[in-house]
This record gives structure tokens, C-alpha cells and sequence, in this order.
């Protein structure tokens, strides 16, 4: 199925075209797209994970310095298989020294592991934004949910209610995985 976003609005630079081509995720959880021709403009998704008309989609979102013909930059995801989320709106880079600084690795604690009446979470930097824990029995099926607020580093949660058993935890914010793991309970 298709959900249509938005249509051409007609724009041209020097009786060419500025319509839609190649697309590509970057790092800041944007999609930027190019169109046909050489133009100095690049459209842009905002918010791709949000569905039909919310994920504002900006024609000529992106001015760039100079002509673009028909290519587009190559964002590889050099943070797969590490600790950095994939996609990270708060990612920011700082180059000072002409070489990239990488951000801190955001750790995620939960304990203690095996756990009894209660287990805690802890965050080694704080979210800018709410997240959500969720913890899940060995048929992956949702037993308990907590919000943490943003800028909340630190949780607890009563586990006297569950059974024995191996369970499985996530952090998520509303676009991210932020931690998971394995989880042991004994009463």
C-alpha cells in the first residue's frame, strides 16, 4: 500500500524540473532526496518513522552551497554492530582537533540480575527525551511496562507479582533502542 506524502509543486530551476529521485537515511534520522537533474536543492523527510503527512516532508527542505547533478552523499552506518544507536537525532560531532569526537556510549543497567522483590534501572547519561522499559516473558509477551520521564536516569520497579522464570527487558524512546538484555527472576 502506499500513503501519498506530498506532490510536485511544480518548481524549476532554469526549465529543469526540481522533482523527486534517489533518497538516502543519514545519521541524523533524516531521509534526504535529490532530484532528477542538477539543482542546488535537496528535499527532505523530517520524521520518516511517523506515518502519512506527519513525517514532514519539506521540498527543497535543503539548500546546498553549490549544484548537485543526480548525486547523492553516502551515508554508511559506520555505528552498526557498536554501542551507538544507528539513528540519533541527539548525535551531535565536534571536531576541534580536524578528527571526529564520538559521543559517549549510553549504558543501560539493570539490576540486580538474577532479581527477587524488585529490579532497578540506571542510565549512564541522561535521555533528552521520555523512554519506556518493558520487560517481556519467554514468549515475548509484554508482563510489565514503566515510563521513565526525560532526563531520568534512575528506576525501580516491584517484581513480588511475577513468576520465576527467564524474562527479557528493552529501553526504548520513541524512536530508538536504547538497551536490552536478559533478566532472571526468582521469588
Amino acid at each position: 500500500s502506499k500513503v501519498l506524502i506530498d506532490e510536485w509543486d511544480g518548481f524549476t530551476v532554469n526549465g529543469f524540473s526540481v522533482m523527486f529521485f534517489l533518497m538516502q537515511l543519514a545519521p541524523d534520522c533524516k531521509i534526504y532526496m535529490i532530484p532528477v537533474n542538477g539543482s542546488k536543492y535537496m528535499h527532505v523527510i523530517e520524521h520518516p518513522n511517523e506515518p502519512g503527512l506527519a513525517c514532514d516532508f519539506r521540498q527543497r527542505g535543503l539548500v546546498l552551497p553549490a549544484i548537485n547533478n543526480t548525486s547523492i552523499p553516502n551515508f554508511p552506518n559506520y555505528r552498526l554492530g557498536t554501542g551507538y544507536p544507528v539513528c540519533d537525532s541527539n548525535i551531535v560531532y565536534v571536531s576541534a582537533t580536524g578528527s571526529f569526537v564520538t559521543p559517549p556510549v549510553q549504558e543501560v543497567r539493570v539490576w540486580p540480575n538474577p532479581a527477587r522483590e524488585q529490579v532497578s534501572l540506571s542510565l549512564s547519561l541522561p535521555l533528552s527525551q521520555g523512554s519506556t522499559f518493558h520487560l517481556f516473558d519467554y514468549l515475548g509477551r509484554e508482563v510489565r511496562q514503566v515510563n521513565l520521564q526525560a532526563w531520568q536516569m534512575e528506576m525501580n520497579t516491584a517484581l513480588s507479582d511475577m513468576q520465576d522464570g527467564i524474562y527479557f527487558w528493552k529501553l526504548k524512546d520513541e524512536q530508538n533502542l536504547i538497551g536490552s538484555g536478559k533478566l532472571i527472576i526468582i521469588q
